[in-house]
């Protein structure tokens, strides 16, 4: 079973540069996650649930909750702008929030994330818009959960960027070296008294997950929640149908996103090498295929030894996270 060896959070503060007038002191976290005895479509799975896939609360509003007498100001701009707040998760479903700000000042002001009312609960004083002098606005958002691979346009749950990389077999052997044998003469995989076999140039069973999160969630508790929402959508997979014909199986999986082919594939191949498995992500109908041939399983066990795999799996990560 998989089993975390490191997870470590640093806090940091972008207060400086590029960022300094766009969103003053936004306090993120860079996140790493090291997890051993895992594959490469397990561990990419929680990468791409973290990246948009999780159940999110966001502030949404319409074209009519906004009011302005400013000619600059762009209605669909500003539904971007307030949809994108990274607000905290312990923000109560359907909470309405206001902005209610006249500019009576000779120049622009800056409207921000602290003008709301009541005080939206955000870690970062965000700035929304410029405000022209003598100009007045008023913004009606509302807490709404949406959820990533549903809706393209719906943001992530604060989660600025993510990847997963499977760590070297030697940190100090530079790729190039890895790949390129010392001599053309003979095998260029064979082994190398010095740098071992060429062929391994990474472990593949142990991979790093990297993440860098606005801090709206305790880094353990997104990891957490990442992890439970595959074991949500795996268990799910036992209800499908699969309809049989000629030898073939085809299971469809509606409202589902391509995350869960690779992985289901991978599950299954553990569970019997035999079996002839391949899937399609129908992107434009939000769901995915997968297609059965005959094995020493049936299609109906093979999908449930797989899915009890990989929820065993997915608990065992949640527990290593405290």
């Amino acid at each position: 079973m998989p089993k975390i060896t490191s997870f470590s959070a640093k806090p940091r503060e972008i207060s400086s540069g590029k960022y300094a007038n766009l969103a003053p002191k936004i306090l993120t976290e860079d996140v790493e996650v090291l997890i051993d005895d895992i594959s490469a479509a397990q561990s990419n799975a929680i990468r791409r649930v973290l990246s948009n896939e999780l159940p999110t609360k966001v502030l949404l509003m319409d074209r009519d909750e906004l009011e302005t007498d400013d000619p600059y100001i762009f209605p669909d701009f500003i539904i971007d702008c307030i949809k994108c707040i990274p607000i905290m998760q312990t923000a109560k479903e359907g909470e309405e929030f206001t902005i209610k700000v006249k500019n009576d000042s000779a120049k622009y002001i800056e409207v921000t994330t602290k003008d709301f009312k009541p005080a939206v609960p955000a870690n970062n004083n965000i700035v929304i818009l410029h405000l022209d002098a003598g100009r007045y606005i008023k913004i009606r958002a509302v807490v709404t959960t949406v959820m990533g691979y549903r809706t393209e346009t719906m943001p992530h749950v604060g989660v600025l960027a993510c990847q997963c990389v499977s760590v070297p077999n030697d940190p100090n052997l530079q790729m190039y070296d890895q790949y390129i044998p010392t001599s053309t003469v003979g095998d260029p995989f064979e082994a190398d008294s010095v740098r071992g076999t060429r062929s391994g140039v990474n472990k593949t069973r142990k991979y790093a997950l990297r993440f860098c999160s606005l801090g709206i969630m305790p880094a353990k508790e997104l990891f957490r929640m990442a992890c439970a929402n595959l074991i949500e959508r795996l268990k799910k997979l036992l209800a499908v149908p699969i309809v049989s014909a000629a030898g073939q199986h085809l299971m469809r999986v509606d409202d589902e996103s391509a995350t869960i082919g690779p992985l289901l594939i991978d599950a299954a191949l553990v569970v019997d090498y035999s079996c002839n498995i391949v899937y399609t992500a129908l992107t434009t109908m939000r769901s995915v295929e997968f297609r059965f041939f005959e094995g020493e399983l049936d299609a109906k066990d093979l999908i449930k030894s797989a899915v009890e795999l990989l929820v065993g799996i997915y608990e065992t990560l949640m527990a290593d996270v405290k």
